[in-house]
């Protein structure tokens, strides 16, 4: 038996790049533990052979008494002992967007080997368990659902609605954000387009093709990703895939309304606190968007039952179900 208390994590992150929602959730998990850890970053974050051996062997040679292969770096498992590591599979995003000898390559390496071989997996949305069970080929009993925190930072902020000209906030412009359907339905509608993320060329023109009103930022900090909240009206979040869908819980928590897509994750995850659209109709767009800025009644009635679902998503409560499979792992 090990004294719990004196085991130290060891969380595996992919290389630093401008994108950093996977070291957030953990800096909240990590917050809500109270407990020793070191954060080890892979070297490289290209997936060619001899990169991906050597991320992996840079992983087997920090590996400590607890690991977490926290995302997108599944195959780091391969390398790393099975009896005290964990993996946290967050959507199957990479898999599903291959074709050919790519998709049975991320199949194996991504997925199907790493699952196999770890002591524990968590996945963050009984979504992505169920398209593990349909799609990889795995024992899925050993998968337990644990959801991505909220920061304590993001706590009721209150703000009279701007009728006039409500400011949306849409986060994200990869194609699964779908922007582009957003730019549609809000053509005629008086508003500000607040877009954080890196524009295309064809979202740039498609923008000025429907005269939006829209500003952009990229980088931002999570400060300033805070604040963005804060300022706006709405929350702008129709996907057409997500895993989770964080942006759903930090407006909740922060006292806004969103508009999403009628999807899995996103309603599992809302409690349907939020204006359901269908992400494939820019009509059913619009109509969700003039809803909430015609209706206060509307917006209040989500408003409440959003920041009433936040609480199954606080750090603390996150944590103690990590804690209670770090603790496992420690006293086997």
């Amino acid at each position: 038996m090990t004294d719990f208390d004196e085991i130290k994590i060891t969380y595996f992150f992919r290389k630093k790049n401008y994108e950093h929602s996977i070291e957030r959730v953990f800096d909240n998990v990590k917050h809500g533990l109270k407990i020793s850890y070191s954060d080890k970053y892979v070297p490289y974050i290209k997936v060619s052979p001899v990169q991906l051996l050597k991320n992996i062997i840079y992983c087997r040679n920090n590996s400590g008494k607890i690991n977490h292969i926290t995302g997108d770096i599944y195959y780091a498992m391969l390398g790393m002992p099975a009896k005290n590591t964990l993996i946290t599979i967050h959507d199957l995003g990479i898999f599903n967007n291959s074709k050919g000898f790519k998709r049975i390559f991320f199949y194996y390496f991504w997925y199907y080997l790493p699952i196999k071989k770890a002591r524990y997996v968590t996945c963050i949305s009984e979504f992505t368990k169920e398209e593990i069970a349909k799609k990889i080929k795995c024992n899925i009993d050993k998968i337990k659902v644990i959801h991505n925190p909220v920061s304590l930072s993001y706590t009721y902020s209150p703000k009279e609605f701007n009728e006039i000209n409500p400011r949306v906030l849409h986060i994200g412009t990869r194609p699964n954000k779908n922007l582009e359907r957003v730019i549609e339905a809000l053509e005629g509608i008086k508003c500000h387009l607040r877009i954080i993320g890196k524009l295309t060329i064809e979202q740039e023109k498609l923008l000025s093709e429907k005269k939006i009103k829209y500003s952009n930022g990229i980088n931002l900090t999570d400060e300033e990703i805070l604040n963005e909240y804060i300022l706006c009206d709405i929350v702008s979040f129709p996907s057409l895939y997500e895993g989770f869908g964080m942006p759903v819980i930090e407006a909740q928590a922060v006292g806004r309304v969103v508009l999403g897509a009628e999807i899995e994750p996103l309603i599992e995850i809302s409690n349907r606190a939020m204006c359901f659209v269908d992400p494939y109709d820019s009509e059913s767009i619009r109509r969700g968007f003039t809803e909430l800025i015609s209706s206060q009644y509307y917006r209040n009635n989500l408003i409440e039952k959003g920041l009433e679902n936040v609480d199954k998503f606080k750090p603390d409560a996150i944590a103690n179900q990590y804690y209670k499979i770090y603790k496992s792992i420690a006293q086997s």
